[in-house]
C-alpha cells in the first residue's frame, strides 16, 4: 500500500523511488536552460526527504495545451512506470508543468493514478490531497492556466503582427538561405539578411536547373 502524501511530508521515509518529470514550453526556455533548474529542484526534494531517485523525463519545448500521446517524455514515463511497479511517486516543481488545460492535466493524474503512482508537487505538496478543497483548488489552478495560456498566445500574436507590419522577421524558422542579423538581434529587432554561405548552394541549384 502507497504511503499518503501527509506522511512523508513530515517524516524521512528510506527507499522510496521516485521519478521526475519536467516541461518548457518554448524555445525561449530551452535557451535559457530553465529545464536544468527543474531538475535541480526535484533531486534537491527527493534528497532533502530521503527518497531514491529512478530516472527523470523531459520534455523540452513542447506545449502544456497537448495531450501525453503528443509528449515523448510523458509517454517514456508512463511507460516506465508500467515496467517498474515499485516506483511510488512522480515528481514535479509546478501543477503546470503537467500542462496548461485543465481536462488534459486531470486525464494525466488520473493515468498516474491507474496505475498506483502518486504525484508530489513541490510548489505544493498538499495539492494531490484528493480532500474536496484540494479537488477545487487544481481546478482553479488549472482554470488560470488556461487563461495564461490564452494571453501568452493572443501577445505571441500581436508581438508577430507588429513585426510584419514593420517589415521585420516575426519568428519561426529562418528560410534557407537567410540568417538573423546579428546587429538586429541585439536590439531586439529580428531582421533577415542573405547568408552568403547558403545562397551560393541555392545559386548553384537554379544554375544546374538551367543546364538541364
Amino acid at each position: 500500500m502507497h504511503r499518503t502524501t501527509d506522511h512523508f511530508l513530515t517524516t524521512k521515509i528510506s527507499k522510496v523511488i521516485y521519478a521526475g518529470y519536467c516541461r518548457t514550453s518554448s524555445q525561449g526556455q530551452r535557451d535559457d536552460r530553465t529545464i536544468e533548474t527543474q531538475v535541480s529542484l526535484i533531486e534537491k526534494f527527493g534528497k532533502e526527504r530521503g527518497f531514491q531517485q529512478g530516472q527523470m523525463f523531459l520534455d523540452d519545448g513542447v506545449s502544456g495545451n497537448t495531450t501525453f500521446e503528443e509528449r515523448p517524455g510523458l509517454r517514456a514515463l508512463l511507460d516506465y512506470l508500467k515496467n517498474n511497479p515499485q516506483v511510488e511517486y512522480i515528481i514535479i516543481t509546478r501543477y503546470d508543468r503537467l500542462g496548461r488545460n485543465l481536462i488534459k492535466t486531470e486525464a494525466i493524474i488520473q493515468l498516474f493514478q491507474n496505475l498506483g503512482v502518486k504525484l508530489l508537487v513541490i510548489e505544493n505538496p498538499y495539492l494531490m490531497n484528493n480532500a474536496n478543497s484540494m479537488v477545487l483548488l487544481r481546478h482553479v489552478m488549472g482554470s488560470i492556466g488556461e487563461y495564461e495560456k490564452t494571453l501568452i498566445c493572443e501577445r505571441l500574436k500581436e508581438g508577430r503582427n507588429r513585426k510584419s507590419s514593420s517589415g521585420l522577421f516575426s519568428g519561426g524558422r529562418v528560410p534557407y538561405g537567410f540568417s538573423i542579423s546579428r546587429e538586429e538581434k541585439n536590439q531586439n529587432k529580428s531582421d533577415l539578411v542573405i547568408n552568403e554561405n547558403e545562397s551560393k548552394n541555392i545559386k548553384l541549384i537554379f544554375e544546374m536547373k538551367k543546364k538541364k
